[in-house]
């Protein structure tokens, strides 16, 4: 399992307990701030842990599509959306979306990964992720995930869809986008 340093020091109290556990390979460093007990991990299991300390980020784009269901396999990069202000991320597997606050946590639900809770957007929100950011997508994944929602249109909350979508500009451009989408599944 993964740790957080935090984690750790609530779990053996001090720095002198840390050391000794890992001297004694009972724990292992894996990058900063980030301890395992073992070999069993990913890298996105070390980003959620590492990234994902708080309501105000978001795996977005790939990693929401596939927790959604909507495809079946994400890219190496992950985004994260965080809001506007934020620090930027200096971690080459990590793409940061900065977002408006009083959207990014809009759609916002917690799913598992390998025992991790992990937050991601729900099934709408996706959706109008996947219109907004269509040019960071790669063109095979942007396809398979327009081929999932035209299958599940009838599982697509349309109400929710709608009051999301009051809360974005550029509504022009996700509206067609949208259409694109459901034009064919008609």
């Amino acid at each position: 399992m993964l740790y957080t340093f935090d984690e750790i020091v609530t779990e053996f109290g001090n720095n002198y307990q840390i050391h000794k556990k890992i001297e004694e390979g009972k724990l292992q460093k894996v990058e900063p701030n980030i301890y395992t007990d073992s070999l069993d991990y990913d890298d996105f299991m070390i980003l959620i842990k590492k990234y994902c300390d708080g309501q105000e980020k978001v795996f977005t784009l790939q990693d929401s599509l596939k927790a959604n269901g909507m495809i079946k396999k994400a890219d190496k990069i992950h985004y994260l959306a965080t809001d506007k202000d934020a620090a930027k991320i200096k971690d080459p597997r990590v793409k940061q979306i900065f977002s408006q606050k009083e959207v990014l946590t809009l759609g916002r639900i917690v799913m598992i990964y390998k025992g991790i809770p992990f937050p991601v957007y729900d099934k709408e929100r996706t959706l109008i992720e996947l219109c907004r950011y269509q040019s960071k997508i790669p063109a095979n994944i942007f396809s398979e995930a327009v081929q999932s929602y035209r299958r599940d249109i009838a599982g697509i909350d349309q109400q929710k869809l709608t009051g999301y979508l009051a809360h974005f500009p550029k509504l022009g451009a996700i509206t067609n986008r949208l259409d694109f989408i459901f034009a064919q599944s008609k």
